[in-house]
């Protein structure tokens, strides 16, 4: 048996002002999903604090790891919609003609669970555990770009029973992403698509969960990736299809690994109005479910 039902979500409402000279303010009002004080002390470099946006991956908005946004579109790897508290320091290491190079550094809340438990990290950071992490941007002409970013964290501390020793785990995400905008080949069919692919890897530590005869080291990892392409379309109707996987923990195969699809039309009426049809094809390692998803939606963007 199958049903369908209707969801709201993502309701986002953006304010952004500037109440004095070389500071700003930008939030999301509805829900406070996520609130900035940016200070721009430079022309070239920023200073971002509250619940920022996590500068990982080449969009702070949405992350595909896995290939969907996973369902009730929390993200499987990682936050769908990714802010946490702290603070971040990000600008132009260096621009010409061609080349541009970015960079971010940030401190904000860190992943945390209990060790013995296989590490969500899609349930966001944690106010006991500050992470501290990084992300470089190198692009090439408006047309291409790549983008690297890493993040570490420590978290689950508890006392050893045999010696008294503090036992702590250990994460690294660490991922990169590749851009290319339409127009980067110009050869028929090439010029008209645009190529967005990413992985995202989390190396974790946990002696109370790895068995030994799997890593000396007591280490395991989780795993995501996608690549996505999108024509420019025909009489304004845009397609677009995304894949990815994900693996949720190396050592063993379960439910939660899986391989996806995300087929989607898009068409822009005027300026401010968009609509989107799409179908998810969600296909589990293990025990499949009927779960795949339709969904229809409509953006106004003023």
């Amino acid at each position: 048996e199958s049903a369908a039902q209707f969801r709201t979500y993502h309701k986002f409402l953006i304010l952004n002002v500037s109440p004095i000279e070389n500071v700003s303010f930008e939030a999301e009002v509805l829900d406070l999903s996520y609130y900035e004080l940016i200070f721009h002390v430079s022309e070239k470099y920023d200073v971002r604090v509250g619940k920022i946006w996590v500068p990982f991956g080449s969009s702070p908005f949405h992350h595909y790891y896995g290939g969907i946004q996973g369902d009730p579109f929390s993200g499987l790897l990682v936050p769908n919609v990714w802010a946490e508290f702290g603070g971040t320091v990000g600008g132009s290491l260096y621009t010409d003609e061609t080349i541009a190079v970015d960079a971010d550094v940030f401190l904000v809340r860190g992943f945390e669970s209990e060790l013995g438990n296989v590490l969500n990290l899609s349930s966001g950071g944690s106010d006991g555990n500050i992470a501290i992490g990084a992300r470089t941007k190198f692009g090439i002409g408006g047309k291409f770009s790549v983008w690297g970013s890493v993040m570490y964290n420590r978290f689950g501390e508890i006392e050893a029973a045999d010696d008294g020793d503090e036992v702590k785990g250990e994460v690294l995400l660490w991922g990169g992403d590749i851009v290319t905008e339409f127009g980067l080949i110009d050869v028929p069919l090439l010029r008209d698509l645009r190529v967005r692919a990413a992985f995202a890897r989390a190396d974790v530590k946990d002696e109370l969960l790895v068995d030994p005869v799997n890593s000396k080291e007591f280490w395991y990892y989780k795993y995501g990736d996608y690549v996505e392409l999108t024509h420019r379309g025909y009489r304004g109707v845009v397609p677009r299809v995304r894949y990815g996987t994900i693996i949720d923990f190396d050592d063993r195969v379960t439910n939660n690994d899986s391989h996806n699809w995300d087929l989607a039309l898009l068409y822009r009426m005027g300026r401010h109005v968009l609509f989107l049809a799409e179908y998810q094809i969600n296909m589990e390692e293990v025990n499949e479910r009927n779960n795949d998803l339709a969904r229809f939606q409509i953006v106004f963007e003023f």
